[in-house]
C-alpha cells in the first residue's frame, strides 16, 4: 500500500512543469561541470627536470618508473642546477634530478614527482653498480625489468596472537 502511494506521488510530481525544468537545469549543470573540469584541469602529467650527465642517462628509467606507477611524465633536460631551480621557482617543472643523485623540489619532499625521481635515481645507481661489478648489460636489464608479483593479497588475522596470513584469492588458483 505504501509503495503504491509513493509511486503515485512520484508520477504526479514528474508530470509537473517545474519538475521537468529543474531536471533539465540540473543535467545542464552536471554536464557543464564535467566539461569545465576537463578543460580547466589541464595536463595531469608530472613535469620533471634532469640536470647533469648522470641525470640525462636516467631519463629512460624515469619514464619506466612512471609507467610502472601508472603516471604520465614529461621529462625536461636542463643544463645545470641553477636552471633546474629557476624552472622550479617558475613552475615549469614539479621536481628535478641533479647529477643523478640529488632530488630538488619546490615545496613538498614527499610529492609524487619527488618519489618518482628518487626511485629512478636508486634504480639507475643499482644498474650502474651491477654493470661496474661485471654483469652483462642484458642480464642486468632482464633482472631489473622483472614484472611485479601477481600473487598479492591483503593480510588477515586468525586470532589475537596469530601471525598474519594472506587471504586466498582467485589469482592463487
Amino acid at each position: 500500500m505504501i509503495a503504491l502511494v509513493a509511486r503515485r506521488e512520484l508520477v504526479e510530481r514528474a508530470r509537473t512543469r517545474a519538475f521537468r525544468i529543474s531536471l533539465v537545469v540540473l543535467l545542464i549543470v552536471v554536464v557543464g561541470g564535467v566539461i569545465a573540469a576537463n578543460v580547466l584541469g589541464g595536463d595531469s602529467a608530472l613535469r620533471v627536470g634532469l640536470a647533469g650527465s648522470p641525470s640525462a642517462a636516467a631519463a629512460g628509467q624515469v619514464r619506466a618508473q612512471a609507467a610502472q606507477a601508472g603516471s604520465r611524465v614529461h621529462v625536461v633536460t636542463l643544463a645545470d642546477r641553477a636552471s633546474a631551480e629557476r624552472q622550479l621557482r617558475d613552475g615549469g617543472i614539479d621536481a628535478a634530478l641533479i647529477d643523478g643523485s640529488a632530488v630538488v623540489v619546490k615545496t613538498e619532499r614527499g610529492s609524487k614527482a619527488a618519489r618518482l625521481l628518487q626511485a629512478a635515481a636508486r634504480a639507475t645507481t643499482v644498474r650502474r653498480s651491477l654493470v661496474a661489478a661485471g654483469l652483462a648489460q642484458e642480464r642486468v636489464d632482464r633482472a631489473l625489468s622483472a614484472p611485479p608479483s601477481r600473487r598479492c593479497g591483503p593480510l588477515t588475522r586468525r586470532a589475537p596472537n596469530a601471525i598474519a596470513t594472506r587471504r586466498r584469492s582467485s589469482v592463487d588458483s
